[in-house]
């Protein structure tokens, strides 16, 4: 999800700031190694110094700070180098550069520069960028500033006013059914205005701007009928006007991640169904059960892996055998929908004469679903052979897993 919701980001933030081409570049965030003070320091500079700290001042957590910096060669060779790092995964460059790369003589390296300041937490931060480098000590470009919380998101409805860095939209069961929320955007500073414009959504959504007075706004968000199904990887963007940063050629961007799922999907016991010609009847009959669960998302997964109920999960209904829509490409096979008290079992009903060994894919469609695929088909020799290596695998790992738990057991 991470690399998608990057990708819709950068859709929007390409028609704020004129970039000709965005590509996070995948920065590494290891411990830094310590600086081998026997190389030579490198003639790269930014701003004229070869130890440049940016001050980037104020940046409002609710919003991310957009700044170009460029790495000049004064020096007659090529500088190159072989790899990235960041100290903080708030801190990335946008624009399309090469890792390993390198720096021409008498040439410079552009980076357009994003910190999430919703990712920090320290009132005064400190973040860096270091490029390491061939023949030479690393280079490393400081960004130092404060962390302002005046400027933040709240829902319209909520009874107690409580400060948001993303939009929880939860879970939408029809994708064709119109939805809305408000958010509302505050400024609390007496001596300033805030002002903001261009609201942008991806995929699934629309916004509107609402100026209430010098610092109260609201975002009038709907959805875009028909939504998605799955789960949202969409995000709102806001530009942030006033307050300025100090430095003109610097940006705020508010950037709202949306989070929740639209839909279900069916999930089947079994994804393929082979027949075996070699010792299968002319007529063979096996059940699968069908049932409707919620996607999956960081929230969920967060959730179950703590330990909890899956929050979707409660909000899910019951499949219904009325509601499937049974597959009637299939040859070979009839299907029977008989309705169970966690789900729907289907009695697959097959030929054995009339089935191929490619097989043939059966659809479970269910309005407002992700549909469940069925494989279903003749059990070919290679396929055989699969099976055969994957069990033996798996009481392999059993064996080893048994034999390893006997020995500590006999330490203990």
């Amino acid at each position: 999800m991470k690399k998608i919701l990057a990708f819709a980001v950068l859709l929007v933030t390409a028609f704020f700031l004129g970039a000709q081409e965005l590509t996070p570049v995948q920065l590494e965030m290891p411990t830094p190694p310590p600086v081998d003070e026997t190389l030579p320091q490198s003639p790269l500079t930014v701003n004229g110094s070869q130890e440049p700290e940016i001050d980037l001042g104020r940046v409002f957590k609710l919003a991310n700070r957009f700044f170009r910096v460029t790495i000049v060669n004064p020096s007659d060779e090529v500088i190159k180098y072989t790899n990235i790092v960041v100290n903080c995964e708030c801190t990335t460059i946008e624009n399309k550069i090469k890792v390993p790369g390198e720096i021409p003589a008498h040439g410079k390296l552009d980076l357009l520069m994003r910190l999430n300041a919703g990712d920090m937490h320290s009132k005064v931060f400190f973040r860096m960028i270091r490029f390491e480098l061939e023949k030479y000590r690393q280079f490393q470009i400081n960004f130092t500033g404060e962390l302002d919380t005046s400027l933040y998101m709240t829902y319209y409805d909520e009874p107690e006013q409580v400060k948001h860095g993303d939009i929880m939209v939860g879970y939408v069961e029809d994708p064709t059914e119109p939805w809305m929320t408000r958010l509302n955007i505050t400024l609390d500073s007496e001596d300033e205005t805030l002002e903001l414009a261009k609201v942008k959504c991806t995929r699934n959504f629309i916004a509107a701007l609402h100026r209430y007075d010098e610092r109260h706004w609201q975002v009038e968000l709907r959805g875009a009928v028909p939504m998605s199904l799955g789960e949202f990887k969409d995000v709102v963007v806001v530009e942030l006007t006033s307050p300025r940063p100090a430095d003109p050629a610097q940006k705020d961007i508010i950037i709202l991640p949306v989070k929740g799922i639209c839909g279900t999907r069916i999930m089947s016991s079994a994804s393929e169904v082979y027949v075996d010609p070699k010792t299968a009847p002319e007529y063979v009959e096996q059940t699968i059960m069908l049932e409707r669960v919620p996607f999956l998302d960081k929230i969920s997964l967060a959730r179950v892996f703590s330990g909890h109920t899956n929050p979707y999960v409660p909000k899910i209904r019951m499949l219904d055998a009325d509601e499937i829509q049974l597959p009637t490409d299939v040859p070979g096979v009839e299907f029977e929908v008989i309705q169970r008290e966690r789900g729907v079992a289907v009695k697959l009903k097959m030929r054995r004469d009339e089935l191929v060994e490619d097989g043939y894919p059966a659809l479970f469609q269910v309005k407002n679903s992700a549909p469940a695929q069925v494989w279903i088909g003749l059990l070919s020799e290679e396929r055989r052979e699969q099976f055969a290596e994957e069990a033996a695998a798996k009481a392999a790992a059993e064996a080893a897993e048994a034999e390893a738990q006997a020995e500590q057991d006999a330490i203990e």
